[in-house]
C-alpha cells in the first residue's frame, strides 16, 4: 500500500511540474522591436520585448483609437529614455515637426533629470525634425520608420540636442476600445 501511495505521489508531482513548465513558456508579447539613434555622436541600439504592461515605459510601441503612435524606450542604465509621438497616422508618410504639433521627439536625461523636446522650439514655424513612417501594417500590427530632430532642453531653453540616424521597427499594442 505504501508503494502505491508513493508511486501515486511521484506521478502526481511529475504531472504537476510538467504542466507548470509548459504554462510558463506561454508568455504574452504585447509589443517588441528595436530602436536605434545617434544622440550627439553617441550611437544607441536597443531591442525591447514588452511582456508586462506595467513595464511599458522601458520599451513599447502603442497605437491608440485616435491613430496616434507612441514609441518609448529606455536606452541605458542611467534611465535615459527616448520617446516619439506621431499624431494621426493612417498610413505611411512624412510627419514634419514644426509649429506646435502633437508629433514630437523627446529625450529624458536620467542622470541630470532634464527633458529635451522638439516642441520647446515649436513657435518658430521652422521644421525642427521629422518622423517618417515607411511601413504601417494594421493587420499584423507592424510599424517601421526613421526620425531626426533638434531638441531643446526644458529648464532654460538654451541647450540643444541633435538626434539623427533614428530608426524604429516593431510590433505595436492597440490601446483603447
Amino acid at each position: 500500500m505504501k508503494n502505491i501511495i508513493f508511486i501515486f505521489t511521484v506521478f502526481f508531482t511529475i504531472s504537476f511540474v510538467s504542466c507548470s513548465d509548459s504554462d510558463s513558456e506561454d508568455v504574452n508579447v504585447f509589443s517588441e522591436g528595436y530602436l536605434e539613434v545617434n544622440i550627439e555622436g553617441d550611437f544607441y541600439r536597443k531591442d525591447f520585448k514588452l511582456t508586462n504592461l506595467d513595464e511599458a515605459s522601458t520599451g513599447s510601441i502603442s497605437y491608440d483609437n485616435d491613430n496616434n503612435i507612441n514609441i518609448i524606450l529606455k536606452i541605458n542604465d542611467l534611465n535615459d529614455r527616448i520617446s516619439l509621438t506621431i499624431d494621426d497616422v493612417k498610413g505611411v508618410g512624412v510627419f514634419e515637426i514644426k509649429g506646435y504639433t502633437s508629433t514630437s521627439i523627446s529625450y529624458y536625461d536620467g542622470e541630470i533629470e532634464n527633458i529635451y523636446h522638439t516642441n520647446y522650439n515649436s513657435g518658430s514655424g521652422i521644421s525642427i525634425g521629422k518622423i517618417v513612417v515607411s511601413k504601417l501594417d494594421i493587420e499584423n500590427k507592424i510599424i517601421e520608420g526613421t526620425f531626426e530632430g533638434r531638441l531643446i532642453e526644458g529648464k532654460g531653453l538654451r541647450d540643444t540636442l541633435l538626434i539623427s540616424e533614428g530608426k524604429f521597427s516593431g510590433t505595436y499594442i492597440k490601446i483603447g476600445l
